[in-house]
């Protein structure tokens, strides 16, 4: 079972919860703890291959705002509306606005 602990991200900068993640070359014999997220993504493999990845900042600052989103999403409540309809009956619904932002793109 891998290491996992509470800090910035290597990767990204992103404070959450981490895994004790080695580079996957024989070659290149380095370890770091990563985020699920740069786990995942070129993110990750480009803090561990720099030279091949030379945007791997951009990639890195991608990985970082995911997160920001990620946490503002689990931040949105469910939301009750009531309307009328023609024949006069009220009607009361939960929306989740997750739904609907999702739905957006």
């Amino acid at each position: 079972m891998k290491k996992k602990i509470i800090k910035e991200c290597e990767s990204c900068g992103f404070k959450t919860e981490l895994e004790l993640c080695g580079s996957g070359s024989p070659i290149q014999n380095s370890e770091a703890y990563l985020c699920q997220l740069c786990q995942d993504t070129l993110a990750g493999t480009a803090y561990f291959h720099p030279e091949v990845y030379p945007e791997r900042k951009v990639l890195q600052m991608m990985a970082y705002t995911t997160h920001l989103i990620l946490q503002k999403l689990e931040k949105i409540k469910p939301v009750k509306i009531t309307y009328t309809t023609s024949d006069g009956k009220k009607h009361t619904e939960e929306i989740d606005e997750r739904h609907l932002l999702l739905e957006l793109k």
